[in-house]
């Protein structure tokens, strides 16, 4: 897609820095004012945390925190997603895997699931990557 090959031009370019975290959900804790995302400490503005193997998200640390601070919506032990699986509909917090369930319905757990999730998202992400910044330039 458009947006992944600007994003890794952006990386070369030295503008942005993309970072690899396994089991993020784990080391992951919200900033106290909510402002980024700290990750074993280190604070980043803007974090994607892709597919997992977890079916049950609310037993990690960072989704409870998620859940606790903003009070998003579950039904049984999964998010409540909106069509564009976004667990708020006015916030940057998408769900995709087995933990999207609920919106994809079982074929999430297959390949055709995982692309259909997958571009449900990079339309959403497409969207919040390049829209004009409010405030600082």
């Amino acid at each position: 897609p458009k947006y992944l090959k600007q994003l890794h031009e952006a990386t070369r370019a030295g503008k942005i820095e993309m970072q690899v975290v396994p089991d993020i959900a784990r080391n992951a804790r919200l900033s106290p004012d909510h402002g980024s995302l700290l990750v074993d400490g280190e604070s980043f503005d803007l974090v994607f945390l892709c597919t997992g193997v977890t079916i049950s998200p609310l037993s990690q640390p960072l989704f409870q925190q998620i859940r606790s601070d903003f009070g998003v919506p579950v039904v049984g032990n999964f998010p409540r997603l909106t069509p564009a699986l976004r667990w708020l509909s006015d916030a940057d917090v998408f769900v995709l895997g087995c933990n999207a369930m609920l919106e994809i319905g079982p074929g999430c757990l297959n390949l055709m699931g995982a692309m259909r999730g997958a571009r449900l998202v990079a339309e959403s992400l497409h969207q919040l990557m390049w829209r004009p910044r409010q405030g600082k330039c």
